[in-house]
């Protein structure tokens, strides 16, 4: 009962997101456009782990991909500050403007997603 409250929750605090980020659709980089489609990918994830719907289980490598996205991404925000990834190509460089703050808050209402996710990758079914 609460991976199902918590699911409506992460889904509408990425609903109110996406449409925050739509609205600054000109200035958004790639790197926005890849971390909007891990959130979106994490949401789906979740979903599936929390109504048990056996028949997507066979997408787990998506999953897999999203959550080594996920990490890489993280990893080189929160460790390297200047961005390695935005200096290899510019174009991976965030455009939104996020604080730090700001970051560590969405990672920690994304953890259970995180870990629904690992759970969704790690079933052998």
């Amino acid at each position: 009962m609460l991976w199902k409250i918590y699911f409506w929750f992460y889904l509408i605090i990425t609903a109110i997101g996406l449409i925050f980020l739509l609205t600054g659709i000109s200035n958004l980089s790639l790197g926005d456009w890849i971390s909007t489609l891990n959130s979106l990918i994490l949401v789906l994830g979740l979903s599936i782990y929390v109504f048990k719907k056996k028949e997507f289980y066979k997408y787990k490598n998506l999953f897999a991909v999203n959550l080594i996205l996920l990490v890489l991404f993280s990893i080189d925000y929160f460790i390297f500050s200047e961005g390695i990834l935005g200096s290899i190509h510019p174009s991976l460089r965030s455009n939104l403007g996020l604080s730090r703050f700001d970051a560590v808050v969405g990672v920690i209402l994304s953890l259970p997603a995180i870990y629904g996710n690992l759970k969704l990758v790690l079933n052998k079914k």
